[in-house]
């Protein structure tokens, strides 16, 4: 739903400011399972593909990954739309009310049991269980080995003139008991680091 004003309502835990999708630019645009390429229902998490007349045939230098490119349109529940094929981009988002919330990258992608779980996720959850952490300053990196995605580490930023409540061990592992708890995700490392330490790009991107 929308606010009175027309703006869209965020989903919970996400921080991100979303796009309206167009009539025309609903049909250009899917969201699929990252395993499977099913289509996603609205409200769910996805990779972005894309479609069109003037579509890139894919990316440059991607060698054997699957981003960048073009796949067939069939999937079970694809709709039709105009162009040859859609392009697998990387981006993760969520599509509510025709609003588009862009948070995150495939490779940043946590699997439990077959379940895609965003890294934003276990950020935006750590970060909810002290108000001295900075969730725009937050990193969950999966294991890079597809038989461990479940696991992974994450290192948090406290806020510009902030201090922790309470001791840190014990912060380490209610985030640990937590975000397992909630999301199945199990980290082997967390490291809380003070502002400012991560390096940025010129764009501010961690």
């Amino acid at each position: 739903p929308e606010s009175a004003g027309g703006a869209p309502t965020i989903p919970t835990g996400l921080d991100v400011h979303p796009s309206r999708l167009s009539e025309t630019t609903r049909k250009m645009i899917r969201l699929v399972e990252v395993e499977s390429g099913d289509v996603v229902d609205d409200g769910e998490p996805g990779e972005i593909q894309l479609r069109g007349d003037s579509n890139s045939p894919g990316y440059f230098g991607t060698g054997d990954s699957l981003v960048g490119r073009v796949v067939s349109s069939a999937a079970p529940k694809a709709a039709p739309c105009c162009g040859a094929g859609w392009l697998t981009t990387g981006d993760i988002a969520m599509i509510r009310d025709d609003w588009l919330f862009v948070f995150g990258r495939t490779h940043d992608m946590f699997v439990v049991n077959g379940r895609n779980v965003p890294s934003t996720e276990v950020e935006w959850l750590a970060c909810s269980l002290d108000d001295a952490l900075n969730p725009h300053a937050a990193i969950a990196l999966p294991i890079p080995d597809d038989t461990r995605r479940h696991k992974g580490v994450l290192v948090l930023e406290l806020r510009h003139h902030s201090e922790l409540r309470g001791d840190i061990s014990d912060l380490l592992d209610t985030i640990r008991r937590r975000v397992r708890g909630e999301t199945g995700v199990h980290l082997i490392d967390v490291c809380v680091l003070e502002a400012g330490v991560l390096e940025r790009t010129s764009s501010g991107k961690l």
